[in-house]
Order: C-alpha cells, then sequence, then structure tokens
C-alpha cells in the first residue's frame, strides 16, 4: 500500500499501514528534503505524537531515524509529551 497524507497529516490504519518500517521511511524521507539544497545547517526536526495507541513508540523510531541520518547540521529532537490542541 502506498504511504498517503491528507489535509491534517498521515492517512493510516495502525499496524496496516502506520508501522514502523513507514514511520523509517517517511522520517528518511523528510530528512532528505530538509537537505536537498544543503541548507539543512539551523534546521531542526521536530517528532511528536499525540496520545493514540502506541504513539509514543512511534515517535521514537523517527526520532531514532532523524538522529542517525546526516542532517548537513539540522537535528533532530523529540517532543516527549503528547500535545493534544
Amino acid at each position: 500500500m502506498a504511504i498517503r497524507f491528507g489535509t491534517s497529516g498521515w492517512r493510516a490504519i495502525i499496524a496496516d499501514d502506520f508501522t514502523f518500517e513507514n514511520v523509517r521511511l517517511v522520517t528518511d524521507a523528510i530528512c532528505g528534503y530538509l537537505t536537498t539544497d544543503g541548507s539543512g545547517s539551523g534546521k531542526t526536526l521536530i517528532v511528536g505524537h499525540d496520545s493514540r495507541f502506541m504513539g509514543e513508540k512511534f515517535a521514537a523510531v523517527g526520532d531514532a531515524v532523524g538522529r542517525h541520518v546526516r542532517l548537513d547540521g539540522a537535528r533532530a529532537r523529540r517532543w516527549l509529551e503528547p500535545q493534544l490542541r
């Protein structure tokens, strides 16, 4: 299945299309985008989550990818508490 985004973000069912592997793929793609023009310096990738099932574990996976991908001066930071807005 393809990864799809809607007006409010990623559209998927947990454990069907929203998996740890797909979180890794999306985070890697975002990191690639941040460094496309070579101006990653000073940029920050913020990885957050809401209070849905396993949100914190999915965020930890995204954070780990962001910290291990070469971001050319950009950095990854995980927001530790769910944000309800």
